[in-house]
């Protein structure tokens, strides 16, 4: 498995977070997670993210982008290319 068992040689994901930013009567922080190879390590990490108490509160918690050697993806979750835009920098 990712987490570092003996079977999996691979480093854990190194994950990061962002300051709290207010904007309008809104709050937003972004996570970085450094070592993804693949779909199944972004889900490890969503899932890790998500199951915070303040984010499984959020009413668009699921922004996210993603960047791996099997290529890229994004959910803007109805925010009009949010997701996108980081793909795409």
């Amino acid at each position: 498995m990712r987490e570092g068992s003996l079977s999996d040689k691979t480093p854990p994901l190194d994950m990061k977070r962002g300051e709290v930013v207010n904007y309008k009567k809104c709050r937003f922080q972004a996570f970085v997670c450094r070592g993804v190879r693949d779909e199944s390590d972004v889900k490890t990490a969503l899932a890790e993210i998500r199951s915070e108490k303040a984010v499984a509160k959020a009413s668009h918690p699921h922004i996210y982008a993603y960047i791996c050697p099997q290529g890229s993806m994004s959910d803007c979750n109805g925010e009009r290319g949010a997701g996108r835009v980081w793909v795409d920098s």
